[in-house]
């Protein structure tokens, strides 16, 4: 396995974390990290969201008003 495997590696287990994080997080919490987040790990964090959204997490849709548009 070379160099760039073990970050591309490394990138997903950081991506999942996040993933998992957002899902147990409070919307305040997922709120701030999603602001302070780029690319990837912003569009991963918008996911989880629309998902809590979607799932008629209705603090989520107050704290992502931008994605509300996943509401069932």
């Amino acid at each position: 396995m070379g160099h760039d495997d073990q970050t591309a590696e490394t990138s997903l287990a950081y991506i999942a974390y996040v993933e998992a994080w957002a899902f147990c997080s409070s919307p305040a919490e997922v709120r701030l990290k999603h602001d302070a987040s780029t690319g990837e790990i912003k569009g991963t964090i918008a996911v989880v969201a629309m998902t809590r959204i979607a799932l008629g997490d209705p603090e989520f849709e107050e704290a992502f008003p931008e994605y509300v548009h996943a509401k069932s």
